[in-house]
């Protein structure tokens, strides 16, 4: 029964980097029937942030998160050895732990699943992040452009025909055309947010007892205001390691 069982593990190779993405399960509906504030929600994003923190400190040796949306993306460090880099394993964790964690934190079932993307250099890497990060743009464009239509007398029907098609800048004009200005919650949050570990110095009598002679402690940071272009791509290899012997 055990070969059968592991008939269909894999394993990640070696010293390579690893990118998991988690998406959320019917949460269009979920946040609908939830009544949270459309187009965008800070409780719901709060949530969010709190899940992939939560994942970042759950086993696999993880050094930046990104949300935006109903999604959550998680980049592994090369050298990661967490569950002997078992795919099934990865993936059936990830998602349990995330799903757990968003359904207390929103007090209804919240699902996830999760892929995995094996990257071979540090420049797709940063690529990786970069077209989340261009998603969650065009969806914020697409959210605030929706609203527009729906507050002129379009159904949604008419307001989701409307909008097929159109390019970002005919999506950020529409998005402009409200007189009532940005809708509530929306601004700051149309690149995402980023969460990565950073090491800081130690205050005197902060270290462990465990570990007296530790200068450093490593903390959480998140950042919800990302830059954008070449900016961005620089502050992201900052973040990303050389992959070992490169």
């Amino acid at each position: 029964m055990r070969d059968y069982e592991r008939s269909t593990d894999q394993t990640l190779p070696p010293g390579q980097y690893v990118v998991a993405r988690l998406d959320g399960r019917g949460f269009s509906r979920l946040t609908r029937e939830q009544g949270f504030q459309h187009p965008f929600d800070s409780g719901f994003r709060e949530a969010m942030v709190h899940t992939t923190q939560h994942l970042m400190k759950c086993g696999p040796q993880v050094l930046l998160g990104y949300t935006q949306s109903d999604e959550i993306s998680l980049l592994f460090h090369p050298s990661c050895r967490a569950f002997g880099r078992r795919t099934t394993k990865l993936l059936s964790v990830l998602a349990g732990e995330a799903s757990a964690v968003l359904s207390l934190s929103l007090g209804v079932p919240s699902v996830f699943d999760c892929r995995l993307s094996i990257l071979p250099s540090r420049l797709l890497v940063a690529e990786y992040f970069q077209w989340r990060i261009a998603d969650s743009v065009r969806n914020s464009l697409h959210a605030r452009a929706h609203d527009v239509l729906r507050s002129s007398g379009h159904s949604p029907r008419e307001a989701h025909r409307h909008l097929s098609g159109l390019k970002a800048h005919e999506l950020r004009a529409l998005s402009q055309a409200t007189p009532s200005g940005t809708p509530s919650g929306s601004m700051g949050h149309d690149r995402g947010t980023a969460v990565w570990w950073e090491d800081q110095p130690r205050q005197p009598g902060e270290s462990p007892a465990s570990s007296p002679s530790q200068p450093t402690r490593r903390i959480l940071r998140i950042e919800a205001n990302l830059p954008s272009d070449s900016a961005c791509e620089a502050w992201l290899f900052d973040r990303i390691p050389a992959l070992p012997n490169t």
